[in-house]
């Protein structure tokens, strides 16, 4: 059997899980291999294990492994979300702070990729950047937010900040995390059979859930005005790495 299998009904971003069955005996994948830039690690699949398509009967003699991978290595690139709440303007203002003038303005700078902007009209005037930024360095932030202060200065808005660390090429990326999580899932096996006193007979199905944090593969800005932020005024910490993870589960038949 073999089955793709949505992660949710309804989402912007359609993550697709794919699992598989096995017959008959199947050599186990090389363990010895390591990724420096990948964290792998025994892992929980309490609330995907239910959505899964294919069912194994669980008996004394099946050995479950869910293990999980994560990258280490600093993002390659970042998305910065930045909310200015300000008193109505009025006269010049308007035309200087309307968004498509200021995203215009953001999008000459150096290090940004690409913005998108929103007008906010519920409660207090205000307005919602999302830009894209081609480094993980904090002083390129902080170009993009004093560049939002100047312009906004009249006003005394009132900014909140979030960022979120982007990956370029998640495509070779989710192929080295598959490895590592699988890698991870074999040594486990290993590992637990030989606690039990068994030994792995087979594999009986193989599966990788949907993955978790695809928003980071994407490089197009979208702004929005239902966004939580950080603290007011506050840049925020810059992300270690990319948040993306994936978990693959292995069932194995012991003896």
């Amino acid at each position: 059997l073999f089955a793709l299998y949505p992660a949710a009904e309804s989402a912007d971003l359609v993550n697709l899980g794919v699992a598989t069955t096995f017959s008959g005996a199947l050599p186990l994948p090389a363990a010895n291999q390591h990724d420096s830039k990948i964290l792998a690690f025994r892992s929980d699949d309490t609330q995907q294990r239910p959505m899964l398509p294919i069912r194994v009967p669980d008996d004394n003699t099946v050995l479950p492994e869910v293990a999980g991978a994560t990258p280490i290595s600093p993002p390659d690139a970042l998305r910065f979300d930045v909310q200015l709440r300000y008193d109505a303007p009025s006269g010049d203002a308007i035309a200087a702070t309307d968004p498509a003038t200021v995203s215009k303005i953001l999008r000459k700078l150096p290090s940004v990729m690409d913005v998108a902007a929103t007008a906010q009209q519920m409660g207090r005037p205000g307005a919602a950047y999302e830009l894209i930024i081609r480094s993980a360095q904090r002083r390129d932030l902080v170009r993009a937010l004093q560049t939002l202060q100047s312009i906004y200065a009249s006003l005394h808005p009132d900014i909140r900040s979030r960022i979120f660390g982007l990956a370029y090429n998640c495509n070779t990326l989710e192929q080295r995390l598959l490895a590592a999580s699988i890698r991870q899932d074999v040594v486990q096996a290993k590992a637990d059979a030989t606690a039990e006193h068994r030994r792995l007979r087979k594999l009986l199905l193989a599966a990788v859930y949907p993955l978790d944090g695809a928003q980071a593969c994407n490089l197009q800005a979208k702004a929005s005005d239902d966004m939580q932020y950080d603290a007011p005024n506050e840049l925020p910490d810059l992300p270690r790495k990319a948040k993306i993870f994936m978990n693959t589960l292995l069932v194995y038949r012991t003896w």
